[in-house]
């Protein structure tokens, strides 16, 4: 029982985080992400201490992390959000084909942070800690999946 209760929480983890992360990268008429921010934040420059140059390093920032946004988005269109049925038994194939890293995932959660706390700074508020306080504790979470995951016996049920 506990390798199924781990396999069924440790893919649950992992769906949540590719699925909020995608939300964030979304973009489309009726999407709140960050595209749409910047879009309102380019009509508003006179709201922010640097104005345009403020929103362009930001536009260049996205920009040179456009191929793992796309990785993301087909990630979520594929396997997370919907279970598209040629890759419903075998998602490795996408995830092989549009891969991220757990270094990249990182990098467009900190991307979000940072550009979340750049508009901050702009309007004059102060920055937000995206750094995780409990790290140790997620850490202590996915040892202990590893450690149950490798107790796990094939026995035989014919017998």
């Amino acid at each position: 029982m506990a390798p199924i209760f781990w396999q069924i929480t440790s893919r649950a983890l992992v769906h949540n985080l590719m699925m909020e992360l995608a939300k964030l990268y979304e973009s489309g008429k009726d999407v709140m992400g960050i595209e749409e921010i910047l879009e309102i934040c380019d009509k508003n420059t006179s709201f922010f201490v640097g104005g345009i140059d403020f929103t362009a390093k930001l536009r260049k920032t996205l920009s040179d992390k456009q191929e793992l946004v796309s990785n993301l988005r087909k990630q979520r269109n594929k396997i997370w959000a919907h279970n598209d049925c040629r890759f419903f038994l075998t998602p490795e194939v996408v995830e092989h084909e549009f891969r991220l890293s757990w270094g990249e995932i990182e990098d467009l959660l900190n991307l979000a942070g940072d550009f979340g706390n750049a508009i901050l700074a702009e309007l004059g508020e102060s920055p937000k800690s995206i750094h995780r306080d409990s790290i140790d504790d997620v850490k202590r979470i996915f040892e202990t999946m590893q450690t149950e995951a490798m107790k796990v016996q094939v026995v035989p049920t014919n017998l």
